[in-house]
């Protein structure tokens, strides 16, 4: 679970002497409002009530920690299959355009596909990722073709 802060302070907005004032006077109100919460989460059978922010900022948190399945989703499709190096180049422009500036090593996310539950077989074209291809996209296409097989060049 992530909680997004989106707020920003201004300089003049800044207390810096709040966190010793609030050791020195509010301490039993901040555990009286620890304890309520608790409490409210024991009642949900120990669940968070999760709001639409929170899932938002979750999922763009994991999309930045591990962006491979947001990749398979948006690029792929789970049939057929497709040469590692052709994956993976679709897999680098899929970031630079999504704006992931720390993209995975090829060697990583050949791991991290076979960790999510894809083969990756070696042929005498080089290793190739067994029920994943890349998917025929309209918008990102702009002159080679796409079938699925790792063929061919791909450019967004």
């Amino acid at each position: 679970m992530v909680l997004p802060f989106d707020r920003r302070f201004t300089e003049d907005e800044i207390d810096r002497s709040l966190f010793p004032r609030m050791w020195s006077s509010e301490l039993s109100g901040i555990l009286n409002r620890a304890i309520s919460g608790l409490q409210r989460v024991v009642c949900r059978n120990w669940q968070f009530r999760i709001s639409d922010d929170v899932e938002a900022a979750t999922a763009e948190w994991l999309i930045h920690a591990n962006p491979l399945p947001a990749f398979i989703d948006a690029r792929c499709i789970q049939e057929g299959s497709c040469l590692m190096r052709d994956l993976y180049h679709a897999y680098e422009q899929w970031a630079q355009v999504a704006g992931i500036t720390m993209k995975q090593q090829q060697l990583t996310v050949k791991r991290n596909l076979e960790s999510l539950g894809y083969m990756v077989k070696h042929s005498n074209k080089g290793d190739k990722v067994v029920n994943l291809s890349l998917a025929r996209l309209a918008a990102y296409h702009s002159g080679g073709c796409i079938d699925g097989d790792g063929s061919d060049d791909i450019s967004i």
